[in-house]
């Protein structure tokens, strides 16, 4: 008889690693963030280099702008996180969902091997139980 455990496993692990495949993604998601922030932040340095030599060059929206969008990614980011960490509380739930199915998966089978082999034994019994009868009835 096969595994009552299996499919309930192959399910467990199927969703161990859709939540790994959006962690993964959440990731990349976080370092696009971070690289438009840096972008930002490198770009802003040199405006504000550009813009200290030139009394005539008017920066203050643009530098409003990028403050703004700097504002925009941490929010993102900040949500991004979250989610994350939502993801990774459902892997280790999931995890531990797939190990206590892969214990009783293991109980089970050993379970099946006492009784196979409890079962090979009485019948080992019963045939020398019946050779022995035959011997004494001959």
């Amino acid at each position: 008889m096969s595994n009552p455990y299996a499919t309930p496993i192959k399910l467990a692990k199927r969703a161990l690693d859709d939540l790994r495949v959006a962690i993964a993604g959440q990731a990349k998601s976080l370092a696009r963030l971070d690289g438009r922030d840096a972008v930002l932040v490198t770009v802003r340095g040199f405006e504000r280099s550009r813009a200290a030599g030139d009394l005539q060059l008017p920066a203050t929206a643009w530098f409003e702008r990028t403050e703004r969008e700097r504002a925009g990614i941490a929010v993102a980011r900040r949500g991004v996180e979250r989610q994350c960490a939502e993801l990774r509380e459902q892997a280790r739930e999931q995890l531990g969902s797939l190990s206590a199915l892969e214990a009783a998966a293991e109980r089970w089978a050993r379970a099946e091997r006492s009784k196979r082999e409890r079962r090979a034994e009485a019948e080992a019994d019963d045939r020398a139980a019946v050779q022995f009868l035959r011997a004494q009835a001959a």
